[in-house]
């Protein structure tokens, strides 16, 4: 599972990163980093969609299908659909229709999961190291689904898929990891020709071959309700979990 993520470089970096494919914010977008989106808030995160990839839009957090647009509220209490599961694409209604036309690629810059330990559960904060980046972390992307819903606006789903080996021990209670692309492998999801085979190959094979870094933050984190701390993503020492990682 993925509902905790993190995008705090400027708006400036992102465009900077992604100069050589050319892709611009959607004016007159007001962009908001954070340090903590959390998906039960269904606020914006950013997304590059397949039908428009020269484009990073802003999304709500959570899958709607255009016909429940009128019944937004009700649906998002009943289905958050922050996450999309690999294996479910495309057995479960909702995400069929999404595949053939409707990928996407959302930007972050970290993400949280849960660490359980007995009763205990311990939040880590998973990135990217950069050494080249001032605040030591890249880019990356999930691949995504994503609808568009009446007045131009946007939903999103993260992909998740099998954690693997490290995953495995940072989200131990349900061994499922988001789906980060290779960047390789960026143009090749947001393509119309694409196969379906192909879709599931990189979703089985296409996770980043970046190594991922891992530490625990605080326990507040689910509580925490301020997307603009940086205190959230800080590195918090528990002697309880020394011998985990």
């Amino acid at each position: 599972m993925c509902y905790d993520i993190s995008l705090t470089k400027s708006k400036k970096s992102i465009e900077n990163f992604y100069k050589a494919h050319d892709l611009q914010f959607n004016p007159p977008l007001v962009y908001e980093s954070y340090f903590h989106q959390r998906g039960f808030w269904h606020q914006n995160i950013y997304i590059i969609p397949q039908q428009q990839p020269e484009e990073i839009v802003p999304a709500t957090w959570g899958l709607i299908p255009p016909q429940m647009y009128e019944f937004i509220d009700d649906y998002q209490k009943r289905n958050h659909n922050l996450n999309a599961r690999s294996e479910s694409l495309w057995k479960v209604s909702e995400w069929v229709q999404c595949m053939p036309k409707n990928r996407c690629l959302i930007i972050a810059d970290g993400f949280f999961e849960p660490h359980h330990r007995g009763e205990e559960i311990v939040p880590y904060y998973c990135y990217i190291p950069d050494k080249d980046s001032e605040d030591n972390r890249k880019i990356f992307v999930f691949a995504g689904i994503y609808t568009e819903i009446p007045s131009d606006a946007y939903t999103a789903s993260i992909i998740t898929v099998p954690a693997n080996s490290l995953f495995e021990k940072v989200h131990n209670s349900a061994n499922r990891m988001p789906l980060v692309l290779d960047e390789e492998f960026h143009q090749e999801w947001l393509r119309f020709d694409t196969t379906k085979e192909k879709l599931k190959e990189l979703m089985k094979f296409g996770f980043t071959k970046d190594e991922f870094q891992v530490h625990s933050v605080n326990k507040n984190l689910y509580k925490n309700k301020n997307p603009n701390n940086p205190e959230t993503i800080k590195y918090v020492e528990y002697p309880s979990l020394f011998d985990d990682f």
